[in-house]
């Protein structure tokens, strides 16, 4: 989605109509968080059907609490995102990319790296958990609060993840001769 345009050269029949180049990224931004709430909204009323047909229940104690982590984990997947739209912008080939956020969102780096950094990092922090600072490893323990950090470091995680995803696109992109 970030990389098409740069791909097959569309970038330069608008690169140079545009009075900012932040204003492509702003656009690019905007795009992944529809394409994110576009498929997590089906997927989710798929979910609940099917819990329903085979439970005989949603498991739903209340709305509020289903709005809140449905708009929390949709939160934490545009930070992704936006991460791997930079990481797609600073590879420029798209298979790598791809093949890197795929991993990153399958949660393979936190199973890889996750034990040797809890380690070193437990000499300095009392119970560092490497999960609980990823974007992964919050929406994995984001029904468990007690697991996780709860919302407030889930929303921490996910503005960090928002900010430095856009941050460092732009700066990725500025650099780039686009017309």
């Amino acid at each position: 989605l970030s990389l098409s345009d740069f791909n097959s050269g569309y970038i330069k029949n608008y690169g140079g109509q545009v009075t900012s180049k932040i204003m492509i990224i702003v656009s690019k931004t905007v795009s992944i968080g529809v394409a994110v709430i576009t498929l997590m909204i089906p997927a989710v009323i798929e979910t609940m059907v099917l819990k329903y047909l085979i439970y005989g229940y949603l498991g739903i104690d209340s709305v509020g609490q289903f709005v809140k982590y449905i708009a929390m984990e949709i939160f934490l997947l545009i930070g992704l995102g936006l991460i791997c739209m930079f990481i797609s912008m600073l590879i420029k080939k798209s298979t790598i990319a791809i093949t890197i956020c795929v991993i990153l969102g399958m949660g393979m780096f936190e199973n890889i790296f996750e034990e040797s950094i809890n380690e070193i990092m437990s000499e300095y922090i009392a119970d560092f958990w490497l999960s609980k600072y990823t974007i992964i490893g919050n929406i994995n323990f984001l029904g468990e609060p007690e697991l996780s950090g709860g919302y407030l470091l889930a929303f921490v995680v996910g503005a960090i993840a928002i900010i430095c995803g856009f941050l460092l696109s732009t700066l990725v992109f500025n650099k780039r001769d686009v017309v």
